[in-house]
Formats: structure tokens, sequence, C-alpha cells
């Protein structure tokens, strides 16, 4: 399992460029990492923040989505949830002690296009944002490393 953080400031997100040797390039996500021994979502959430951009969130807002990746050449899933911020503090700065953290932007809308290369990362960030907030689930059969096909998208009912 994986648990991620969206972070968001002046109508833009906090993104970070991950080192990936596998893929024979970068690959810019939101802050995210792997659950340790012991560790909760959200506090694996609120760890990689602080790990890979020297942030501190403060008060969290709550779960965004969730995507569920399946890498069929692989055999692998994963279940990735994000967690969106309600505030936080702190100057951005490099600061991942595992050295897979190599950049860290605010992206615009177009940025985020331009940035993000796979679908499975950039559609369920980009329904968040244009709303409503209302917590997703999205799963994604991939078959390259670049794109997925969307199997499912389900959302949590509004309150209103």
């Amino acid at each position: 399992m994986v648990s991620a953080a969206l972070l968001e400031s002046d109508n833009r997100v906090l993104l970070v460029e991950n080192l990936r040797p596998w893929r024979g390039k970068s690959e810019w996500t939101v802050p995210a990492g792997i659950l340790d021994p012991d560790e909760t979502l959200v506090d694996t959430a609120q760890r990689e923040v602080e790990e890979e951009t020297g942030l501190k969130v403060t008060e969290w807002e709550g779960l965004a989505y969730v995507v569920h990746r399946i890498f069929v050449p692989i055999k692998l899933q994963l279940a990735v949830y994000v967690f969106s911020a309600a505030s936080f503090e702190g100057e951005l700065r490099l600061a991942d002690p595992d050295g897979v953290v190599v950049d860290a932007v605010w992206a615009s809308r177009e940025q985020i296009l331009e940035l993000m290369d796979s679908n499975v990362l950039s559609d369920p960030l980009l329904e968040w944002l244009e709303g409503p907030r209302i917590t997703r689930f999205y799963e994604y059969r991939e078959t390259t490393p670049d794109a997925g096909d969307l199997l499912r998208a389900l959302s949590s009912r509004s309150a209103d």
C-alpha cells in the first residue's frame, strides 16, 4: 500500500519528481510512499511530505481518492490512498533521505498535464481539482508504464 498527500497553494498543487531507474526516466507525482511497519495511512502521508519536501501538514481535510493499479506485465497490484491537506507550514526544500525525490514544484493545471506523463496519475488529480470535492475510487489496468485503461470510477455521494 502507498499513501500520498495532496497539498494546494494559490491554485497550484505540490508535485515532486521521483527518480525511476527501471523506467529510464523520472516521474512526477504528489508526495507519496510505502507504509512503514506499524504506520497508519495518514502517518505515512505526513512522514512522506516532511521527508520529501520539508513541509509539515498541520491539518488534514480527508481522503481525496484511492487508485487501485493493476500492473499486468509484472503481476503486481498497488493501492494508493491520496489524502488532502487542509493546512501546512514550513518552507519547501528537497529533503528526501532516500534520494528518490530530485525536484519539487507548485504546478498549475497546465503544468500537471505537462509533467505527469501517465493518465493513471493525472486524471484522478485533475478530477479532484475540478470538483466536486468528494472521495473517489479508480481502478486501472496498466500494460505499459505510461498509460492505463480505466476499469472503474466510483464516487461518494455529496453531503448536500
